[in-house]
């Protein structure tokens, strides 16, 4: 009796499995615990007999390149520790705890358990004792699990939750609030976004729709979208703005991409260019720099209950480049079932990052120290490790290659402060050098690059412990005095073309704007009107200013000869530095604790969010297209990027005990390594 109990519940495995994959349950999850980048994927395996091997069905590792295939947990080694076991689920990001499903007995709910594969401890995640728990997906970094609830009766999932193992608890994060369901739940390669795949029924003949419900990781909504008719209601793969997304009009046979921000949809691989019957999407995931696609699929339309495989049916795996659209056959041994894929990596990618980056200050318990990120948050890679020295307001070169920074360094310099000095680094981080005169001390405003990349400008006392400017050869280290004299000079900016260098300064006793050659000769007051924080349109054609010369305090503009000067904004107090769009159609500005544009034309104010950081210069994409600058929520400082157009609001790092800070977009041609 107890063998014929144990064979059922094999076979119960097996069938559930297979039934669960073909909607979409179990997928993808980032591991760190290979060298080489890879896919964890489950397997079930029949004997020559046709009945469950035990023994070899369970996780493998492999790379991607087909090479390094191991048995990571097998189903007996599962079934072992496990009482009234429904379904494997996932493999955690490290490897080592796999996720499934349990019923107790004498309950209808299921919950969530973990097996460590190194102690074979189990671990109750989830104790519900009325609803059902089930579909857990680990964050990349595996710090947190979502999952879904609902009535187990139904078998339909009205809630999605985050399961925190830092704290031990859940948190409700979304319960859908019209008729339909939720399919499954999927995050972004970094963690930072959570997105749920829903059906909801609509209108009187209840019209079946498809949505995507973006959240960022405290569940803070971030937007829904319709998707289109041929999208599978299978787990979707996020990368950045896109959301990628089995598709196909009769079966699920094509990867489809979702552009967020403008809601693009195309198809970009088909996989009958593979294999000519290729018939259904089983799974897929993106590999964490996404560039490539581990893609399941088989040959067959599996039956949704028996999981019945027709003699002929053969499961595929591929390996995509969706640059090239090329493929790579690493599919296994004939008979052999595959039903999940997870990616496994490395972590972050040693090969060069090229694009638009930003770069930022993150602080931690160890101090801070300047990162790189893409520009969706993705790849994060550390550039400086200095715990002496406090990075602050980081500045690209014009061609990206290198970054200029203020840094103070230890406090025994000058009596018991920190002396404030002017750096210079490569856009990797390597070749950190102190960019200043040894004598003096750089003040917090950022530095400014020439237009051809040739000298940094900073701001630092010299004469009279009053702030002159500096002018530092990014080459050669040697550094002149432009201003040098008796007066507070600071917020200096180059014309586009390199012949100018905006400044302010008070030989009057109040701030008045000026220029002067980049020798520092012919230095003039442009405008009698008081005026500060000057910054230089991308045209070269106005001069931006915090004023009140005409009453209302804000921000004003004028000609490079004083002339025109005219109120952009009335009545608003303007808190730190702010920037032009590339394309000079606006102007981001802190004001309160808010982040505004204005449009300089029409002088319409626009409130892009209320959590701006005080003193921070917004910073703007060479497109014009996106903001970034830090905000704080509940305490924290984190970094978020803005359509200023459509106010899509995004956090781009949701990171407990470390605040970020000072967020600067990059030029389009950079790359670091």
């Amino acid at each position: 009796m107890v063998n014929q109990q144990d064979n059922i519940i094999k076979m119960i495995i097996v069938v559930l499995t297979v039934a669960f994959t073909l909607t979409g349950v179990v997928h993808p999850s980032l591991s760190q615990n290979d060298e080489e980048a890879g896919f964890f994927y489950y397997a079930v395996h029949l004997n020559d007999r046709g009945t469950f091997d035990e023994s070899r069905s369970g996780y493998y590792w492999q790379g991607l390149d087909g090479s390094g295939k191991r048995l990571v947990a097998s189903s007996e080694h599962i079934i072992a520790r496990t009482e009234g076991l429904l379904k494997v689920e996932s493999i955690s990001p490290d490897g080592n705890t796999v996720l499934y499903l349990a019923q107790q007995e004498g309950l209808e709910a299921t919950n969530i358990l973990g097996l460590d594969l190194n102690s074979g401890d189990n671990t109750a995640y989830t104790s519900t004792t009325g609803d059902a728990n089930w579909n857990p997906v680990w964050s990349r970094d595996g710090t947190v699990f979502s999952y879904l609830s609902g009535d187990p009766f139904r078998s339909f999932a009205s809630t999605v939750n985050v399961y925190d193992l830092n704290s031990g608890e859940s948190y409700h994060v979304y319960s859908i609030e019209e008729s339909g369901f939720i399919i499954d739940t999927a995050w972004s390669s970094t963690g930072h976004r959570l997105a749920a795949l829903e059906v909801r029924l609509t209108g009187d003949n209840y019209q079946r729709e498809l949505h995507l419900v973006l959240f960022d990781r405290a569940g803070t909504p971030q937007g829904s979208f319709v998707l289109p008719e041929s999208v599978a209601e299978l787990r979707p793969a996020l990368h950045g703005d896109n959301v990628f997304a089995a598709c196909g009009t009769d079966s699920p046979g094509d990867i489809c991409r979702f552009h967020v921000p403008t809601g693009a949809f195309e198809t970009v691989v088909s996989l009958k260019s593979f294999v000519p019957n290729a018939h259904t999407i089983t799974n897929f995931d993106i590999t964490p720099d996404g560039q490539e696609l581990v893609v399941l699929f088989t040959n067959y339309e599996p039956d949704p209950i028996s999981g019945f495989v027709p003699p002929d049916g053969k499961t595929y795996t591929y390996r995509v480049n969706l640059a090239t659209r090329d493929g790579v056959d690493l599919s296994g041994a004939p008979g052999e079932i595959r039903t999940m894929v997870q990616m496994a990596s490395g972590g972050t990618t040693s090969a060069p990052v090229v694009g638009e980056q930003i770069v930022f200050v993150a602080e931690s318990a160890e101090g801070p120290d300047l990162y790189v990120m893409r520009v969706n948050g993705e790849d994060v890679r550390q550039l400086t490790r200095t715990p002496e020295i406090t990075e602050q307001m980081p500045v690209w070169s014009p061609d990206g290659q290198q970054v200029a920074f203020i840094g103070a360094d230890d406090p025994e310099n000058v009596g018991n402060r920190y002396r404030k000095r002017g750096f210079i680094m490569n856009a990797n981080g390597s070749n950190v050098r102190i960019a200043d005169q040894e004598n003096v001390e750089t003040l917090f405003s950022p530095p400014a690059w020439s237009p051809d990349g040739s000298t940094v400008l900073f701001v630092a006392n010299v004469t009279a412990g009053l702030p002159d400017i500096i002018a530092v050869d990014g080459s050669t280290g040697v550094s002149r005095n432009l201003t040098n004299d008796e007066f507070w000079n600071s917020s200096p900016e180059w014309s586009p073309d390199g012949q100018w260098i905006v400044f302010e300064s008070n030989p009057g006793g109040g701030s008045t704007i000026h220029i002067m050659n980049p020798d520092g000769s012919q230095s003039q007051s442009i405008s009698d009107c008081n005026g500060g924080r000057p910054a230089w349109s991308p045209d070269g054609e106005w001069i931006a200013f915090v004023s009140d010369c005409l009453g209302p305090e804000g921000i004003y503009r004028m000609r490079p000869d004083g002339l025109d000067i005219e109120v952009l904004t009335e009545d608003l107090s303007i808190v730190g530095l702010f920037s032009w769009s590339p394309d000079g159609r606006y102007l981001a500005f802190n004001s309160g604790s808010s982040l505004y544009t204005v449009d300089v034309e029409t002088k319409v104010v626009q409130q892009i969010s209320d959590n701006a950081s005080l003193g921070e210069r917004p910073s703007w994409s060479s497109d014009s297209a996106w903001l970034t600058f830090a905000g704080e929520v509940d305490g924290q400082f984190d970094i978020f990027r803005a359509h200023p157009d459509d106010a899509f609001l995004e956090n781009l790092t949701v990171t407990p005990d470390i605040n970020e800070s000072s967020p600067v977009w990059s030029p389009a041609a950079t790359a670091v390594g």
